[in-house]
């Protein structure tokens, strides 16, 4: 075959496998943009990826280890993620000190991030007060492809806004029914004015609360005494409410310049009669959240270069226990679950879920079902500096050793097969020129 032919057939085969690919990325894509479940896709403002990962607590403890790092903190805090509470945990024990990362309540693996805000608790009639979990809680991050900084090692911040949180309540159709917040309701309804649990029943009671989006680029807020101010909200973001979470082209202050993964979490109560619920440190408008990096540095920003995902677990991630939107796989058995049922997929998360953390090494206090709730900075002794020694995690819960990529996208995908083909056709093509 003439030189000429070749180079011809090389180049023919090129843009047809290019084409093709840009084809099946574009049509893959629009799928996974209107297969959102949750969100109204609507929402999005186009820019924005979302990725999300679904948690249950890994515990409740009085401790906080950005402020109080050798004493017992002020309040009871529900935690997120890997079962490290001690007051003293760090990012390098986050990322290596368990032999199986598995433990984290969350389904992503290389998410070894903490994540935990002040407990909620129910009133009882007897006067005592019970912790209270919401049936299924979503982290998620939102960020801008290709311009967002991952956090950097070490790095933790503490949130908090002036609408404290935000309540959503949704009727049996799943259609909003009403919006709880500070701004919008009226002084005089009082379950509701300051970011208080509402006295209304909901079908579905939604809480979302958001976290900065930019960063000074210095500090990693890893002083006790500001864990804060090396954060902001974006322009016209400051109140951080969930109409403004997930829009692209934000824009930071000057104090602030890079953008950073925006979280949010959100909490769903199913079948919420109304009940008398507090928070472990009294006021729904002074709630806050915490932060501690756990991811590897380098994956997170692949992460955000890379990823087109909305709503399910970021492309290249290992999925733990196969928890998903459309059901938990069990050993065995599959428990599918309508993706919009808030307590159907509370209770298949439960059937899969991860020892609780065990921190009877360093307090011992109860914490549930108690007359008054536990309050006082550095009140009360710290009995273990280091972690408890923790439950064994079910063998059926280890992942068997290899990586099982997300199915919302990868690093390796169709596109990336068919191009690492089409190279290999060419190169063989050349060598007979």
């Amino acid at each position: 075959m003439r030189n000429r032919d070749l180079w011809s057939l090389s180049a023919l085969v090129l843009v047809i496998t290019v084409d093709t690919v840009m084809a099946s990325e574009e049509k893959a894509q629009g799928y996974e943009k209107n297969s959102t479940q949750g969100y109204d896709k609507n929402s999005y403002k186009g820019a924005a990826s979302i990725f999300g990962m679904e948690y249950l607590p890994i515990g409740h403890v009085r401790t906080d280890p950005i402020l109080s790092k050798q004493c017992l903190s002020d309040h009871v805090h529900t935690f997120y993620g890997p079962p490290m509470l001690h007051p003293s945990v760090t990012f390098d024990e986050l990322r290596s000190a368990r032999r199986t990362r598995e433990a984290t309540s969350g389904n992503v693996l290389e998410n070894q991030s903490l994540y935990w805000h002040p407990s909620f608790y129910k009133r009882l009639g007897d006067g005592t007060k019970e912790i209270v979990e919401a049936d299924w809680t979503t982290i998620y991050y939102a960020f801008d492809k290709g311009i967002t900084t991952a956090f950097p090692a070490g790095f933790r911040m503490i949130a908090t806004h002036p609408g404290g949180l935000e309540f959503t309540c949704y009727n049996n159709d799943k259609e909003k029914s009403a919006a709880y917040d500070s701004e919008e309701k009226s002084d005089s309804d009082s379950d509701s004015a300051s970011g208080r649990f509402p006295s209304e029943p909901c079908a579905e009671l939604a809480v979302s609360f958001t976290f900065p989006n930019c960063w000074d680029g210095k500090s990693l807020g890893t002083g006790a005494n500001d864990p804060r101010s090396h954060v902001a909200y974006g322009v016209g973001l400051e109140q951080g409410t969930l109409e403004t979470f997930g829009g692209g082209n934000v824009q930071c202050p000057e104090s602030h310049p890079v953008l950073v993964p925006q979280i949010e979490l959100f909490f769903r109560f199913a079948d919420y009669a109304g009940e008398p619920y507090e928070l472990s440190n009294g006021d729904g408008e002074d709630w806050h959240a915490d932060y501690i990096m756990g991811w590897e540095e380098e994956f997170l920003q692949q992460i955000l270069d890379n990823c087109d995902d909305l709503k399910d677990v970021p492309c290249g991630s290992t999925r733990l226990r196969n928890i998903e939107r459309t059901g938990v796989a069990q050993t065995k058995n599959k428990v599918e679950v309508p993706a919009d049922s808030w307590s159907d997929m509370g209770a298949a998360l439960r059937q899969v879920r991860v020892p609780m953390a065990n921190t009877t090494c360093f307090t011992d206090e109860p914490i549930t079902n108690i007359e008054s709730l536990p309050r006082g900075s550095c009140r009360g002794s710290v009995l273990a500096a280091g972690s408890c020694e923790q439950p064994e995690l079910p063998a059926e819960f280890l992942v068997d050793g290899t990586a099982k990529e997300s199915r919302s996208g990868s690093g390796v995908t169709g596109a990336g097969i068919a191009l690492t083909f089409t190279a290999m056709l060419v190169a063989f093509l050349f060598t007979m020129l």
